[in-house]
């Protein structure tokens, strides 16, 4: 059986504030309100604010079905994810 993995969540990382950040961030520039994403998706409000809070984990098909409602190509907004997240040092503190 695999050892568990130790060390802090992902959900806790800098990195992951990065994300949840970029979401939001995204939904914003789109035009679209939390809810009419929550809306758009058949899913609560609150929801949609605790996955761009960080509260709430998304899985990679959520992901997806959450960038096409906010009429952006999935595959280029990883891009762009991938490059904030390599711009993250080691104990530095997102705003």
């Amino acid at each position: 059986m695999p050892k568990r993995q130790t060390g802090t969540a992902s959900i806790h990382s800098e990195e992951y504030k990065a994300f949840c950040g970029f979401l939001a961030e995204t939904r914003v520039a789109q035009g679209i309100t939390q809810v009419e994403l929550a809306r758009r998706l058949g899913v609560s409000q609150p929801y949609i604010s605790h996955v761009e809070k960080g509260d709430v984990r998304v899985d990679p098909i959520q992901l997806i079905r959450w960038l096409e409602q906010c009429e952006v190509d999935p595959s280029e907004w990883l891009v762009q994810l991938y490059a904030r997240v390599q711009r993250i040092k080691p104990g530095r503190r997102l705003r």
